[in-house]
């Protein structure tokens, strides 16, 4: 018996070890689709525009310039919601008159931190100063920010200073940034040549361009249009060149020349697939089985001498019954596994949910209760003290 204490004791000291020791998740993604489009305030009718943006699915965060004020931007958050089952915020910029700079964002499936205006970009105070906001998906953590711009059209210096300010924005910053919008850096579709501005903005590798397999005019004046150019573009800087990305102008029937409803520049879509990386996590709960109760040791009496019996002519009668032996206890867990009897709802924060899950796969059961809906180790991540994954 004591030899099997011994086994027991030493067993539970390595299974104790083994649920201490770090447990790397797996690597995972999230998808994140972005849309940037001027919507030619003064040249387009809103409830036009709300509705062509509502015929867009799937996008969780939009980026729009030349926005006619915050009563248009409200049309352009209903029409983002449309179809998407979800509620859309919107943060709208204060500079740049009745064209305004406006961020709409899943408010269901992002939490939104903070917002700010870069007062710098606003050159010679007349025209818009770039609008940011912070970011954070609720189901990962992910923080990010995301900006919108419209860079200066009619002052070429101007333009370039922007470009620069940019640069050196992005340069100090410690999140993923996207950036949307019309940077006017007349990227030639035929030939590739482009203004300055575009080239100091990315000096240094400090933001990349999601440039589009299949380049096509993102503007038309004119028609025939007069120039054949990009002037909308989606950026990334910081961790988020890493992202895997597409992108693509949107090119609708009908939708060159616009009219008086219609805007006259086309939206570029970009579809991100955003790595979120497990963490080191110290798992701090500890197994104690429950042990068999040792029989006393009682001291064996020294053998005495015993007197000589002479057999009788009777056998002496063996027991027909056996003695009764305690069963051994198997050991317990944090939870029951024969069956899936429990749910998130038992727990009262995430460590003891995860604590049952990986009781249950060390036992050879899995996840039997169903507590790792999306598969990736961790348990009930939306009780109190649930893993958030930043990048």
């Amino acid at each position: 018996m004591r030899y099997a204490f011994t086994a027991l004791l030493t067993a539970l000291i390595a299974f104790t070890t083994w649920l201490q020791a770090p447990t790397q998740f797996p690597a995972a993604t999230i998808p994140l689709t972005v849309m940037s489009w001027n919507v030619e305030s003064g040249g387009a009718d809103a409830v036009t525009i709300a509705g062509q943006i509502a015929a867009f699915d799937g996008v969780d965060i939009w980026g729009l310039s030349e926005v006619n004020g915050d009563d248009d931007a409200l049309l352009y958050e209903t029409g983002a919601e449309v179809g998407e089952n979800a509620t859309f915020a919107r943060v709208t910029g204060t500079t740049g008159g009745g064209d305004r700079l406006v961020a709409l964002y899943d408010d269901d499936r992002f939490d939104l931190l903070g917002s700010d205006e870069l007062e710098e970009m606003n050159v010679g105070g007349n025209v818009r100063a770039s609008l940011v906001v912070t970011l954070e998906e609720t189901t990962s953590g992910l923080q990010f920010l995301f900006m919108v711009n419209h860079l200066y059209r009619s002052n070429e210096d101007a333009r370039h200073t922007q470009a620069t300010l940019l640069n050196e924005w992005a340069a100090a910053q410690s999140l993923p940034v996207i950036a949307t919008g019309d940077y006017n850096f007349d990227w030639d579709v035929a030939t590739e040549a482009h203004d300055l501005g575009y080239d100091l903005m990315v000096t240094d590798g400090v933001w990349e361009w999601i440039k589009p397999p299949a380049l096509v005019t993102t503007q038309c004046s004119g028609w025939p249009c007069t120039f054949n150019s990009v002037l909308d573009f989606v950026f990334v800087a910081g961790s988020a060149r890493d992202w895997q990305a597409t992108s693509e102008i949107i090119v609708r029937e009908g939708d060159f020349p616009d009219d008086m409803t219609t805007s006259d520049h086309r939206p570029v879509r970009a579809v991100f697939d955003v790595p979120v990386r497990g963490q080191d996590v110290s798992v701090s709960y500890i197994f104690v089985p429950l042990l068999v109760r040792q029989p006393e040791l009682v001291a064996t009496p020294e053998p005495t001498a015993m007197p000589t019996v002479e057999p009788t002519a009777q056998p002496t009668a063996v027991p027909t019954t056996m003695p009764t032996v305690a069963p051994t206890v198997p050991p317990s867990g944090p939870c029951p596994c024969n069956a899936n009897t429990l749910n998130c709802s038992n727990f009262s924060t995430q460590s003891a949910a995860q604590a049952c899950f990986d009781w249950c796969v060390s036992q050879g059961k899995g996840d039997i209760h169903r507590l790792d809906s999306d598969n990736d180790g961790v348990a009930c991540e939306s009780l109190p003290g649930g893993f958030r994954w930043v990048q």
